[in-house]
């Protein structure tokens, strides 16, 4: 169902048709399913339909899936995929923020959190998709950061043996001012790799795709993580992103 009205070819609503949908829908399957992960953010999922259409053409058995709408016309939201069980979640987006200028604002999407029991342990997602750099409004993205960082930080505090991670696109690189401010909230990790990048060509590239985790003093990354899947297109899974992921280890 189109709901802005504007439904057409290069719309920002494009409606495809059931075999269109199908076909892309199949594509992001299978490259989700070649991940092998126990837990993926994803953005730009419009509707719960949406995200029961990825589900059924899926192999991997994920146990959850939940997606935050935000209920607004052809609204581009954050869900969460993950096996194990659902313990709880959380929602930030009504969380008032302000830009640099004073002037007040939100998140531009759900800031999502999702806390997920797995085999044993618990993990805490935030799922993110800060404001886009089209048509820009700088001071949002960073008063979305600094807000991040700060309720991402309160929940380690609250859980300090959980895995906690941000994942998601923040539209911004790892040296960017909105990122710096989200990790002077304080014990929180960017994670990325020398000339690892998400987006763009490979002539001209950058990493604005990020993995962000609380500092813990048990849990520990992989070495040489994170990573980027790429399908040989410069992106992954029909998306023009890349898809980032780490191997997180819990003591045994």
């Amino acid at each position: 169902m189109c709901q802005s009205n504007a439904c057409a070819s290069g719309d920002y609503e494009l409606q495809l048709s059931t075999a269109e949908f199908d076909f892309k829908a199949q594509k992001l399957a299978t490259a989700i399913d070649a991940m092998d992960v126990d837990v993926i953010s994803l953005q730009e999922v419009e509707t719960q339909a949406v995200l029961d259409g990825l589900m059924s053409k899926l192999q991997t058995p994920y146990t959850i899936a939940k997606i935050a709408e935000t209920g607004g016309t052809a609204s581009l939201d954050v869900a969460v995929l993950s096996k194990g069980t659902l313990i709880e979640t959380r929602n930030h987006k009504d969380v008032p923020l302000k830009r640099p200028d004073g002037s007040n604002t939100s998140f531009a999407r759900e800031f999502f959190e999702v806390h997920i029991d797995l085999n044993g342990h618990r993990v805490v997602v935030f799922a993110a998709h800060f404001r886009s750099q089209r048509d820009d409004d700088p001071g949002r993205r960073f008063a979305e950061a600094e807000a991040a960082g700060l309720i991402v930080h309160a929940t380690a505090a609250e859980f300090p043996n959980a895995l906690v991670v941000l994942a998601g696109d923040l539209n911004d690189t790892p040296e960017s001012d909105p990122i710096q401010a989200l990790l002077a909230a304080g014990g929180l990790t960017l994670l990325t790799q020398p000339g690892l990048w998400t987006y763009g060509s490979f002539s001209s590239t950058e990493q604005i795709d990020q993995l962000i985790m609380a500092n813990s003093s048990s849990i520990w990354v992989d070495e040489g993580m994170p990573v980027a899947f790429d399908d040989g297109s410069g992106s992954y899974g029909g998306s023009d992103h890349r898809a980032l992921a780490a191997t997180f280890r819990f003591p045994e």
